[in-house]
């Protein structure tokens, strides 16, 4: 199934890639799709004038078809997110790969059951690749931990606190915290 989130139902944050300013809609995409549904909504979002593709669910990176949809969502002139357990974007070539090859724009890390030092590693290295990064984290106390570890206001582009165990931002509200 295909996910149309408008951005008014996620919250806002100034510097978070759907803001006020930043133009168009954004496309969310959940790891439900199968690749022809995926491509079918890249494409008529493009020509709908969306600006961004949020790939969301499970664990987006993991698709096979991952490269092919963040190279399809480029050359329809779109910006690409990720919602991600951060593992793959911990190797700084991959993630300075990303932001070149595919304009990897945003990536949002959660921060409930992964582990903190690839959270850590994927910080770095998408802030050194010039990716926004976004965290996720539950309110309770491993939530708690993983704020106090990784979000430092200079090293995060948003920090979200979801009320409980859905991480994923485009499945209910969460209260964003602008920094």
């Amino acid at each position: 199934m295909t996910a149309l989130v408008p951005p008014e139902r996620l919250g806002r944050s100034r510097r978070a890639p759907w803001s006020a300013g930043a133009g168009g809609s954004t496309l969310w995409l959940l790891t439900s799709t199968t690749t022809r549904q995926a491509v079918g909504a890249i494409d008529a979002s493009a020509r709908a004038g969306y600006s961004f593709v949020v790939l969301a669910g499970d664990e987006p990176t993991e698709r096979p078809d991952f490269g092919v949809l963040a190279d399809r969502i480029a050359r329809r002139g779109m910006r690409l997110g990720v919602c991600t357990d951060g593992a793959r974007f911990a190797d700084p070539e991959v993630a300075a790969g990303a932001a070149t090859a595919w304009g990897l724009a945003w990536v949002d890390l959660h921060g409930a059951g992964s582990d903190l030092a690839v959270l850590e590693a994927a910080l770095e290295s998408l802030g050194d690749a010039g990716v926004a990064v976004g965290l996720t984290v539950t309110a309770n106390e491993g939530g708690s931990a993983v704020v106090d570890a990784l979000a430092p206001a200079e090293r995060l582009a948003e920090l979200r606190v979801t009320p409980d165990a859905a991480l994923d931002p485009a499945e209910g509200a969460a209260r964003v915290v602008a920094l």
